[in-house]
């Protein structure tokens, strides 16, 4: 494989919502930091390279903010791996490059962005000051394919979990990217009407959502304090895999 393995590592509530603090309480009266370990003890047992999430989503660690895009025209591009860059990566789709960091980690992790190549010289030059590494999936940012191809043969990744918000998680589904999914049920409900899922996916009106798609069950845990790990091997033939509509390409930089 000329890719890492990826594996979607999602937890949600019982009716398959995302936001944590919609969620009812826990029985046990745990609260956040209960439902933060017990997902990170099973991210670990994954045994992963690299996590992978979207602007948003790391946008809220402490050392990031959120900015203006950087973009110009499309250039030809190289990844650049900082030589200090040691541990799992922190991979972060940014096709804009809106985001400014602080420093080269977050949560001890060396950070590396996927941008589109129209991100300015400038912004680059930025990046590679503050020690944060990079690569590159396009002229939108948006091909993940290729951008999963440099991860594995330039920063040596091979299992990968995406971690994104649903509109993330939906894009490699619909690429047919993802080889796993392993889903923590959280012991609680959201129950309000549009509130975000885990995998939410853009899609053509009148096309199937994930063509050809089949899920094959690995494994099931029922953990303590109520907790189930669901564990699935993602089938897709290779002919079943549809590209998915994205919209105008100038939306793919600026989406908030």
């Amino acid at each position: 494989m000329s890719r890492p393995l990826v594996i979607c590592h999602m937890m949600s509530s019982i009716d398959g919502r995302l936001l944590v603090d919609r969620w009812t309480l826990h029985a046990d009266g745990s609260g956040l930091s209960g439902i933060s370990r017990m997902y990170e003890s099973c991210g670990q047992q994954l045994a992963a390279d690299a996590f992978i999430i979207g602007r948003r989503s790391m946008s809220e660690f402490d050392q990031v903010q959120i900015g203006d895009a950087s973009v110009g025209p499309a250039k030809a591009r190289r990844p650049y791996r900082d030589s200090e860059a040691h541990g799992r990566w922190a991979v972060v789709l940014d096709p804009g490059g809106r985001l400014r960091y602080a420093g080269p980690r977050v949560e001890g992790e060396p950070v590396l962005a996927v941008l589109s190549t129209q991100v300015t010289d400038v912004y680059l030059a930025e990046l590679r000051r503050h020690g944060v590494s990079y690569a590159f999936a396009g002229k939108d940012g948006r091909d993940l394919d290729a951008a999963l191809t440099v991860l594995h043969e330039v920063f040596d990744v091979d299992r990968l979990l995406l971690e994104g918000g649903g509109v993330t998680n939906g894009r490699f589904f619909a690429a047919g990217l993802v080889d796993e999914m392993s889903l923590l049920i959280y012991p609680g409900l959201d129950g309000r009407a549009g509130s975000p899922a885990i995998i939410e996916a853009e899609v053509a009106p009148g096309l199937p959502v994930f063509p050809g798609m089949k899920l094959q069950s690995m494994s099931t845990q029922v953990l303590a304090a109520g907790y189930v790990w669901l564990r699935y091997q993602v089938v897709v033939p290779a002919h079943a895999t549809e590209s998915i509509s994205h919209g105008d390409q100038p939306a793919s930089l600026a989406e908030p």
